[in-house]
């Protein structure tokens, strides 16, 4: 690892990219030039991907490509082959896009408006409606995988950002399971299980001549593909964590009003990989100053949820058990949002 950045920190020298600050996440680093973005993968193996040997980040960055040009073909521009022989590695080449436009800066500057969200609402709907589909990603959305997720979760954020609280959370976890096994079954005979986006965030949302849809999870299938009602309340809910639930109200009411969906199970995708990522950002993998500045209010969430959860709060709304233990995870809990769920999304 310490070679791979030394290396990297030499690409970061030359004149193309040396203008701007690298970025760096706990699985990639990005160089950014004037029109350009250079995006590498770090020699990093976190069980859920395995970036280890540039074969294999070889292999990730031809997905990364290939998947998202379903969204956003202009932004993608190939794979990108950097130095030569044994230092030979692959990054993901993209057009670059304003930061100014991104859609967790437009919602920080208060600049988001509803034609803005009806037009994302209806980006993802026609996304999921092309979506693939079959036997071979109907297994993800199955209980068992489901289940398995879980089992995954608590093994691999072991001494993570978890307390004394495990147990608890994970007995509500095989609770929940168990009583909404039948409701699995039912979405998944009912086509609603996709290969999509996986990371249905702000931070992967662009509002410029139209909307670009990015970085999708590309290192793992099992992540990628799920429930559509999932995917829509990831993004319902990362709007809601930054202090504007309005607009996910907004946004799943337009996407429902496109794509009538009947009852939702959303909730274990979504929850799945925000508890996972809840304990790469508690290690600390390369999140900086930021990381650190939100970790008290994201303790706060945490454990608010984990409060509701003790006194049997496993209602699927605004306010409930569930949504204060994300709202932990993504680092906002400051405040208690007194609505639910409503209509086609079954909360109560």
């Amino acid at each position: 690892m310490d070679a791979w950045g030394e290396r990297i920190a030499k690409l970061h020298g030359l004149p193309e990219w040396a203008g701007e600050p690298l970025i760096q996440t706990h699985i990639s680093a990005v160089l950014v030039g004037q029109d350009r973005v250079l995006k590498l993968k770090k020699p990093v193996d976190f069980g859920f991907l395995d970036y280890t040997t540039p074969e294999k980040r070889l292999a990730a960055c031809r997905a990364e490509v290939e998947l998202n040009s379903r969204l956003s073909p202009e932004i993608y521009l190939g794979v990108e082959t950097v130095g030569e022989g044994e230092e030979r590695d692959y990054g993901v080449l993209m057009r670059r896009l304003r930061r100014e436009r991104m859609l967790d800066e437009l919602v920080r500057r208060g600049e988001v408006t509803e034609a803005m969200i009806r037009e994302i609402a209806a980006v993802v709907a026609r996304f999921h409606e092309g979506a693939r589909r079959g036997p071979e990603v109907d297994r993800y959305g199955e209980w068992g995988v489901i289940a398995g997720n879980w089992r995954e979760n608590f093994a691999q954020t072991e001494g993570m950002a978890w307390t004394g609280e495990r147990e608890l959370v994970r007995r509500w976890v095989e609770g929940e399971l168990a009583r909404e096994a039948g409701r699995f079954a039912e979405r998944v005979a009912g086509g609603h299980i996709v290969d999509g986006h996986g990371d249905l965030r702000c931070e992967s949302v662009n509002v410029a001549e139209r909307i670009f849809v990015f970085d999708c999870i590309e290192f793992n299938e099992r992540f990628r593909c799920g429930d559509t009602a999932g995917e829509v309340a990831f993004l319902a809910m990362d709007l809601a964590a930054r202090g504007r639930p309005d607009l996910g109200y907004y946004f799943v009411e337009e996407y429902l009003r496109l794509r009538p969906m009947g009852d939702c199970a959303g909730w274990s995708r979504f929850i799945d990989v925000t508890g996972r990522m809840c304990g790469v950002r508690w290690r600390g993998f390369g999140w900086g100053r930021r990381s650190l500045a939100r970790r008290s209010g994201r303790r706060r969430g945490w454990r608010r949820g984990v409060t509701l959860m003790r006194r049997g709060g496993t209602r699927t709304g605004w306010g409930s058990g569930r949504w204060w233990w994300w709202r932990g995870c993504r680092g906002r809990g400051r405040r208690r949002w007194r609505g639910r769920w409503r209509g086609s999304w079954g909360g109560g």
